[in-house]
């Protein structure tokens, strides 16, 4: 029987170039859909299944993603960021650099921040 997952990567560095011309000025994230950011229903419906520590990956607009979790009173779950401000890492790059942070954990979850489930 494997362990419990208790911690998520959402994946929220991305230009956004579909969403186009929100993303011009915003992060991903951020698009709001039915009066609730992608980000939100995704913090949202991870803790719904137990998780309670997420680490978000930023680089697009990354401080507008900051402060809305901040705003949100992060969401009242343990939320960590991964700084990609200086070079984009893509998906397997944005992995490896958050690695420490799950460390010593055997089971996590990898989302996108533009998945709506």
């Amino acid at each position: 029987m494997s362990s419990p997952i208790y911690k998520a990567m959402i994946f929220a560095a991305g230009l956004g170039t579909r969403l186009k011309p929100f993303t011009n000025s915003h992060p991903k994230a951020l698009f709001t859909v039915n009066g609730k950011t992608l980000l939100d229903r995704n913090v949202e419906y991870l803790k719904k299944y137990g998780i309670t520590d997420i680490i978000i990956n930023i680089h697009h607009f990354g401080e507008q993603i900051i402060s809305h979790a901040v705003m949100n009173n992060n969401w009242g779950i343990n939320i960590s960021f991964s700084d990609e401000s200086n070079e984009l890492l893509d998906t397997g790059g944005g992995l490896i650099k958050a690695a420490n942070y799950f460390e010593g954990t055997e089971n996590f979850v990898l989302y996108n921040a533009d998945i709506l489930s």
